[in-house]
């Protein structure tokens, strides 16, 4: 893929964004829903722009597999006595995330409704529904913006819930807000791809939480696989 469309599509961004800043120049002391949505769009733009870089053959084809192998692999393997859930975000809200230490709805983050999401409540995929994250919450798909494959993907936090928490999002698809700094051992793993390991651990390591809970898709297979092969063996010495 040429340089020319790299560049055309960065200029399309940074139109998008000429045009929202002279919306928003109406605003200075409106505090409307609209302003508010606005501003979040212009975070957006600016995030995409952050992060754009040519593309990446190498990454494509990797996202492209992960993007057909993993959501089956996941619902075959995952065990559901982990009681794992997993939220999709972009690489951006990825550093916002760990260095606010907590993920929470849109409308608690913008007091506006920016998604689906109940104020104190945000939404998480099962095991069986891993393609909605992945492909609607996380880059890692090229959609009708078609600038994804011009940023690194984002990543999936991987929670791990009580048995009441575990229902509810198996019913509603969502969880309450999450504060890490509060209940670290809600968070099992941060799975992205290899573009963006050493980002993230090191996002992971200066707000204190443990840079070996980051894994690329394979990485994480394999620490599931270790995790089954566990509660197998376990299994079997309490049958003895």
């Amino acid at each position: 893929m040429s340089n020319t469309q790299y560049h055309k599509k960065r200029t399309h961004i940074k139109k998008t964004l000429e045009t929202i800043d002279e919306e928003l120049k109406g605003y200075f002391s409106d505090n409307s829903s609209l302003l508010i949505e606005l501003q979040v769009e212009r975070l957006k733009l600016l995030d995409r722009l952050r992060y754009f870089r040519p593309y990446n053959q190498k990454d494509v084809a990797y996202r492209k597999k992960v993007l057909e192998t993993f959501p089956p692999w996941g619902a075959e393997n995952v065990p559901d006595n982990l009681r794992l859930v997993f939220h999709g975000t972009t690489l951006a809200n990825t550093e916002r995330i760990l260095n606010s230490g907590r993920i929470c709805s849109g409308y608690d983050r913008w007091t506006v409704h920016t998604s689906g999401d109940n104020s104190g409540e945000f939404s998480v995929s099962t095991k069986d529904f891993l393609e909605i994250s992945m492909h609607y919450h996380m880059d890692m798909v090229e959609t009708y913006k078609e600038y994804e494959w011009f940023v690194p993907s984002g990543c999936l936090f991987v929670l791990q819930l009580n048995e009441s928490e575990y229902q509810f999002a198996q019913e509603q698809q969502r969880v309450h807000n999450v504060q890490f700094k509060k209940n670290p051992e809600k968070l099992y793993a941060i799975i992205t791809t290899p573009e963006n390991q050493k980002k993230v651990k090191w996002w992971m390591q200066k707000n204190n939480f443990f840079p070996d809970k980051v894994f690329d898709f394979a990485g994480f297979q394999e620490k599931i696989e270790q995790e089954n092969l566990f509660l197998y063996l376990m299994g079997q010495s309490r049958q003895k």
